[in-house]
């Protein structure tokens, strides 16, 4: 739908952007049909089901801005706004994030005024009267010598200088509701909100939502919060609870794993023997660690290489014990990107210890064959033989 348009009998124009050239309005656009002459009269139009809006915003942005200092003090300064039909942005100066319950005064305070349904007043005057005023103007804005000054709100609440669009009352505005509020650059934060009809189906969006999840609880809507609350607290004790017992799996994990180690021997006799450990175990990723740590514990020295899956994802740890003269010039890098083509996976860590994972299951087994191979090669090249597994 058409929102803005100049044009006469001959010709129509659709405005899609306005900007300010010196002491010209410069409109930019298309025209639409017939033609338009240079120095020839035309009549501007804005649709009413874009201009009205815009204009409910437009006026709560300036309550919202004069709410906000008187919440949170004269420290705020307006650094930025967008005004649309569907929604108005309000960017302002403040060190921290605005509280929950900041956020609820200040939406409370515009409400109000617009319950008082006062007029909005706008004149035109000479900068210095509009200065003696208090009429707030923005930084880094050029002004004439007469300015346009609009006045809403209970005692002149909201004094700015302003050219643009507005409603005729306050109470046009009809309902305020801020939707969220975050940071954009230090020190600057960012407040968006809704008016009007948009407000009220948001509310309504919010309300229905609610009761959906309140039937989820069999409960009335003001009882979800409790529910949910004893909700979140039963989970929290299972998850608890879950932990306990998968500390126990852990252990008795680990016990079996610490007899499944190959051990391979120095020929000559001449070291001690090296623990290799490459195994796939049924546990969680999040304990993959704390079960290697706890093998390389049991079973000196060491290279103890997990791996788990789940669905459509593979986790693996490696953990390499450097007190063994032939495992100290060991990295654990080589292994890992050994690893990572077969598994697509990603991740790494320090020359004792690597963690990575993959989105690939069905290439573990591939992986562990080229992962025991190169340990292989590599203990046969210093003088190593693999020997039969032996409990530890």
């Amino acid at each position: 739908m058409l929102q803005f348009t100049v044009g006469t009998e001959q010709g129509e124009f659709e405005v899609v952007d306005t900007r300010r050239v010196g002491e010209t309005t410069l409109h930019m656009g298309c025209l639409l049909k017939g033609t338009l002459s240079i120095t020839q009269p035309v009549t501007a139009s804005v649709a009413k089901t874009h201009r009205g809006p815009t204009a409910r915003n437009h006026s709560a942005t300036h309550l919202l801005h004069a709410a906000l200092r008187s919440v949170l003090g004269e420290q705020v300064i307006q650094k930025g706004s967008l005004v649309e039909s569907l929604r108005l942005r309000f960017d302002f100066t403040y060190p921290k994030p605005v509280s929950s319950e900041q956020l609820l005064h200040i939406e409370q305070i515009v409400n109000r005024q617009i319950q008082a349904n006062t007029s909005v007043e706008t004149t035109v005057m000479p900068m210095e009267q509009a200065k003696k005023k208090g009429a707030l103007a923005l930084f880094g804005e050029k002004y004439g010598d007469t300015v346009r000054v609009l006045a809403m709100g209970d005692t002149d609440f909201s004094v700015e200088l302003c050219g643009g669009t507005h409603v005729a009352r306050t109470g046009d505005i009809g309902f305020f509701k801020i939707i969220s509020e975050s940071g954009i650059a230090a020190g600057v934060r960012r407040i968006e909100a809704l008016t009007g009809d948009v407000a009220v189906r948001y509310q309504q969006d919010i309300d229905q939502s609610l009761a959906r999840i309140a039937a989820q609880f069999k409960g009335a809507k003001q009882d979800v919060e409790g529910k949910v609350t004893q909700t979140v607290q039963k989970v929290r004790e299972l998850e608890k609870r879950i932990a306990q017992l998968e500390q126990i799996r852990v252990g008795d994990t680990v016990k079996t794993l610490a007899d499944m180690c190959t051990t391979w021997s120095n020929e000559q006799g001449i070291q001690p023997v090296v623990h290799i450990l490459v195994k796939k175990v049924d546990l969680d990723a999040k304990y993959l660690r704390e079960a290697a740590t706890q093998l390389k514990a049991r079973i000196k020295p060491s290279l103890i290489i997990l791996a788990s899956t789940e669905q459509d994802k593979v986790s693996m740890v490696f953990l390499l014990d450097h007190t063994h003269p032939v495992l100290k010039a060991w990295a654990l890098d080589e292994l890992v990107n050994l690893v990572k083509p077969y598994i697509k996976g990603n991740g790494g860590g320090r020359s004792d210890f690597a963690q990575i994972g993959g989105q690939n299951p069905a290439g573990l087994s591939a992986a562990f064959q080229i992962i025991e191979k190169n340990i292989a090669e590599k203990l046969q090249k210093s003088g190593f033989i693999k020997t039969q597994n032996q409990k530890v």
